[in-house]
């Protein structure tokens, strides 16, 4: 990642602050850090920054001020905010006031990375003082497999029509979805998404399209996407109900609020995703007929890394670079022997299990080159895990590595990993570790 930015991070929790703190200044960023709206202004007002980390929620105010704030004294700052589920809707309302984009609470560390590595580029741009010939997808690869998906996107995000994204797990379907409203004349305006959890709710359809209830109401996603572009991710798990009210939108830019009689009228581009081959979805009843054929013809597919195994070399490069630079190693390649293991492997994670397994064998390793040997039984990928469990499983496997090259000695386990014998204790137990 690396470069000269700014960065303040704004939370009141202290684990989150530190650990994105750590996070960019190990890759030799400038990251300060305040736990109190109070705090954060005060920093505002005595330097600048060029990204800012806002928590929706902080106990004297909350981000949407800062952010007001912010933009009023450093308008070209990118913002990105830090939200809970339920309050999505304040999220939106912060990107209508200019923050770049959010993420939502517990969040995966590649998706944290992933929405940081945009930001970087959006300020990159700005500083430019135009929209400059960067590819955004280089994250994916270099093969002519992503030429080819950067080359429908080209085609495709200059107009309105809705897309249907079609990727396995793992594949870069949100990024995708965010570079086509990059490159859309919608760009200015908002950019909304959800992901759908494996079994939707009523709570998820409220969620898209608002409610009204006992002269109580709550806007949606699809109006408060208004003007902009709304993302919905794993959309085979709507039910079909939803679905329908879906292809209504798409059809006649209409749709009706639940609980209500009152029809709204929206103008919003709509970008779909699925995980799945989307006629083997239709056979197993997991996306409708309807919706499916009025997508058929507007497909960017994203081919899984076993069906690009050329653009493996470059990755594993990449993300070495970047490990390396997070956790302050000397690693200049890897062995004829890991790569081949690697090419070798089918990877169901796709670009989020390889970046996963790099960083893992990066943080074992003790040596300049990567070996075979750093290498997992069965090659187990990202679990998706969030930043307390990803963490976790590091501190786990560093110490059980530390035991068995002292030997089972505790006290010089200690002593490899740089920490006293009572901190080594504390963790064997904590973590379930027998010494």
């Amino acid at each position: 990642m690396g470069g000269n930015y700014r960065i303040l991070v704004v939370d009141d929790e202290r684990s989150i602050r530190n650990v994105i703190k750590i996070h960019f200044r190990r890759q030799g960023i400038y990251c300060d850090t305040a736990a109190s709206m109070y705090e954060a202004l005060k920093k505002i007002e005595e330097e600048s920054f060029d990204l800012f980390v806002l928590d929706l929620k902080l106990p004297d105010g909350d981000g949407i001020q800062i952010l007001k704030e912010v933009k009023k004294r450093h308008p070209d700052s990118v913002v990105l905010m830090i939200t809970a589920y339920g309050t999505i809707e304040k999220a939106v309302e912060a990107m209508k006031l200019g923050a770049f984009d959010f993420i939502t609470k517990p969040f995966k560390i590649s998706d944290f990375r992933a929405l940081v590595e945009l930001a970087f580029k959006q300020i990159d741009l700005q500083k430019t003082e135009g929209r400059v010939e960067e590819d955004y997808l280089d994250a994916l690869g270099k093969s002519g497999a992503v030429k080819e998906v950067a080359a429908m996107i080209d085609r495709f995000a200059p107009s309105s029509v809705p897309i249907l994204i079609v990727g396995e797990t793992g594949t870069g379907k949100a990024l995708v979805a965010r570079v086509i409203h990059e490159k859309s004349p919608r760009r200015e305006k908002p950019y909304v998404k959800l992901e759908i959890p494996g079994a939707a709710s009523l709570e998820v359809e409220e969620e898209l399209f608002g409610w009204v209830s006992e002269g109580e109401s709550k806007k949606g996603l699809v109006e408060l996407a208004q003007g902009g572009t709304l993302y919905v991710g794993r959309v085979e798990n709507l039910t079909p109900h939803v679905q329908a009210r879906f292809l209504t939108l798409l059809e006649e830019g209409i749709y009706r609020v639940p609980g209500s009689i009152e029809v709204k009228q929206v103008d919003v581009r709509l970008l779909f995703s699925v995980e799945d081959d989307p006629s083997s979805l239709v056979d197993r009843g997991e996306l409708t007929e309807e919706f499916y054929y009025r997508l058929k013809n507007l497909e960017i597919r994203i081919p899984p890394l076993r069906e690009r195994r050329e653009d493996i070399p470059y990755l594993l490069n990449r993300f070495i670079v970047e490990f390396s630079q997070k956790y302050e190693k000397k690693i200049v390649g890897f062995t004829p022997g890991f790569l081949d293991t690697i090419r070798s492997y089918s990877f169901p994670g796709n670009v989020r299990e390889l970046e996963s397994l790099v960083e893992r064998c990066v943080v074992l390793t003790r040596r300049e080159v990567l070996h075979e040997d750093l290498l997992p039984p069965g090659l187990k990928g990202d679990r998706g895990e969030t930043l307390d469990e990803l963490l976790e499983s590091i501190e786990k496997e560093m110490i059980i590595k530390a035991l068995k090259e002292a030997g089972g000695v505790q006290t010089k386990a200690a002593e490899i990993l740089g920490i006293s014998f009572r901190s080594l204790r504390y963790r064997l137990k904590k973590l379930g570790i027998k010494g």
